[in-house]
């Protein structure tokens, strides 16, 4: 089973298209290029861990169709663009076996290279994080790739696909960048 993480998809949200300057003309084909995406990297049986906004629209029929499209096995973080997830039990149950867990935040560790590695989930980037003195790394989305600049030298990251050319990215990838950044420093209370 691989591991991967994404975030951002607006499936549905036509706007998007312009502000995210996304390379589709009109909503259908990002849609259907997203889920084309996705599925050209994920596998059934994979974990898929979506933090927030993964569409806009209150018609739960295509929150349905588009989740029943996608392989993997869904941990969904909330983002402030999920309103969807109040009618989930009107979901069929195709869609609603796609999703593992729906949470606010996680902390999960994972192994790479048999070495521990403490991820940090978040819709929205974190200043300070759990453990991030100690190397822990913060994965979120929300930005659409604006917040790179300010995470250059610490381990934070955003997984949205508007950063990542509209694909998600892999576990092993993630600690690789992060690995690359020394750990951050802790916050010290004799700063003024």
């Amino acid at each position: 089973m691989t591991v991967w993480f994404t975030s951002d998809l607006h499936l549905g949200h036509k706007n998007v298209i312009k502000y995210s300057d996304r390379p589709w003309e009109t909503v259908e084909d990002m849609n259907d290029g997203l889920i084309e995406r996705w599925n050209s990297k994920i596998k059934p049986g994979d974990a898929v861990y979506h933090l927030g906004d993964f569409c806009l629209t209150k018609k739960i029929d295509l929150v349905d169709s588009w989740l029943t499209r996608l392989n993997g096995e869904i941990r969904l973080i909330k983002g402030n663009h999920d309103d969807w997830i109040s009618r989930f039990d009107r979901l069929s149950d195709k869609a609603k076996d796609k999703i593992r867990w729906i949470k606010d935040y996680a902390e999960r560790t994972f192994e790479v290279d048999g070495k521990k590695h403490k991820i940090i989930l978040c819709h929205f980037p974190l200043l300070f994080w759990h453990l991030s003195h100690h190397g822990s790394i913060m994965l979120h989305g929300h930005c659409h790739g604006h917040a790179q600049k300010h995470n250059v030298g610490v381990r934070r990251y955003d997984v949205g696909v508007d950063a990542n050319d509209w694909y998600p990215v892999q576990l092993e990838d993630v600690v690789a960048r992060m690995e690359q950044v020394g750990l951050n420093p802790h916050h010290d209370r004799h700063e003024q």
